[in-house]
């Protein structure tokens, strides 16, 4: 009897440290996996480049004309991916080509930045030294810019993430107004677009589906010295289903209401003003169009008619 109690003690301890054993792996194995789950989703996973940086990087890749590098801190969304009012997906199908310049290179100043969740608002200011009239997109950079980035964090549990622009504009080159305001568009030159109206030209016989519509501008000059005005080419009208209107050319223009800015000189502290025509359909009236829009290579600005 004895010895069989003794074998029963033994088979019954050894099962109690098995079980012992086991529930200490598993506790082990578990802590291991805790343990990997935090260091990948809190290390591992976390982004390798600051947004500032992706910004400040981004930027110098595109205006040293490295395309493929600067795409590589873009959203991969070009659909939704926005460069200065505009699709990026349009934007880059256009490049450019322009020689290296000597001298110093660009910097970047960091004004603010704020982290909200899983997107980032960075304002940087950007001197552009040997940078300077060379393009940014439709734009011919000045000496100095502000910018507006926004980065957004993209990726997977499994890939990582890192953060990637989704959004690019720009105070200094992009400004917004209503119909009425005069607003600068380059050094002491002023511009205000007054109205908008159908223009019957005298004499002239209208093909049956188009009809001419009209934006008086007023500029002012308030430098020291004359300029000549060639901005004809520069006013755009967007309707209110978004569709975009451009001056018809010169050389084909059904009929021009004078004075076009074709090349008038302003003096100094003299204001002129002037007419832009657009030959649209017939079914598009003064009161479907929503903005006006002037564009030139240093900055774009939209009026509003609401």
């Amino acid at each position: 009897m004895p010895e069989s109690l003794g074998y029963g003690y033994k088979e019954e301890g050894a099962k109690e440290t098995l079980s012992k054993v086991l529930k200490t792996l598993g506790i082990l194995i578990f802590c291991g996996a805790l343990i990997f789950l935090l260091i990948k989703t809190f290390y591992l996973n976390k982004p390798k480049t600051l947004p500032k940086e992706v910004a400040i990087s981004y930027l110098k890749a595109e205006q040293d004309f490295n395309r493929e590098e600067a795409e590589k801190y873009l959203s991969a969304d070009w659909k939704k991916l926005e460069i200065l009012g505009e699709k990026y997906e349009t934007l880059s199908k256009h490049k450019w080509i322009v020689q290296e310049t000597k001298g110093k290179e660009p910097t970047f100043e960091i004004k603010d930045e704020k982290v909200e969740g899983n997107q980032t608002n960075i304002n940087l200011v950007e001197k552009t030294n040997k940078k300077l009239n060379q393009p940014f997109f439709e734009f011919l950079l000045p000496k100095v810019i502000v910018f507006d980035v926004v980065l957004e964090k993209q990726g997977s549990w499994k890939d990582g993430y890192s953060w990637q622009i989704i959004k690019i504009d720009s105070p200094t080159l992009l400004l917004e107004s209503k119909i009425g305001k005069e607003v600068e568009i380059n050094n002491g030159i002023f511009v205000k677009p007054i109205k908008i109206e159908e223009y019957l030209p005298k004499d002239i016989e209208l093909p049956e589906k188009i009809h001419i519509l009209s934006l008086e501008i007023v500029y002012r000059n308030k430098t020291n010295k004359s300029v000549n005005i060639l901005s004809f080419g520069e006013w755009r009208l967007v309707d209110k289903q978004e569709k975009i209107f451009y001056p018809p050319p010169l050389s084909s223009a059904i009929a021009l209401r004078k004075p076009a800015f074709l090349g008038q000189e302003i003096r100094a502290g003299q204001s002129k003003k002037g007419y832009v025509v657009f030959e649209v359909s017939r079914e598009t009236l003064p009161n479907n169009i929503e903005k006006i829009i002037f564009k030139d290579f240093t900055r774009k600005i939209i009026f509003d008619l609401k």
